[in-house]
């Protein structure tokens, strides 16, 4: 007896057993996996050193900082590894161009870039 036989009985065709598959690999594509290529599209088109982003993890609180480019940026890049400087330390980053302000961070964790929406003021 198989595993969809025994939970499922009104299933007993093997095509129907493919489309039981075929739900299973579906939940498991839900998994958002954020790959070097599509980060770095995104931030280089025009939020390198420039705006920040808040970036939404998967397992920790999100935050808000901008993706700096490094003398090894291209190497990190490739190893889906990301230098970020955060909200804090923005404007000293802005000053001194020191990295070590930055911290570095796996892009697999990443869960969501949002850019901030630009609040209009009133008028």
């Amino acid at each position: 007896m198989t595993f969809s036989s025994f939970f499922y009985p009104e299933i007993n065709s093997p095509g129907q057993q493919g489309f039981i598959m075929q739900l299973k690999k579906r939940s498991f594509a839900k998994k958002r996996i954020m790959i070097n290529d599509v980060i770095a599209k995104f931030v280089e088109n025009g939020y390198l050193s420039k705006s920040p982003l808040k970036i939404e993890f998967k397992k920790r609180n999100a935050i808000h900082g901008i993706f700096v480019k490094s003398p090894d940026y291209e190497d990190l890049k490739s190893k889906n590894f990301w230098r970020i400087v955060g909200e804090a330390n923005i404007n000293d980053w802005h000053k001194s161009h020191d990295n070590n302000l930055a911290k570095i961070f796996n892009g697999t964790e990443f869960n969501r870039l949002i850019v901030p929406k630009v609040v209009a003021p009133a008028v």
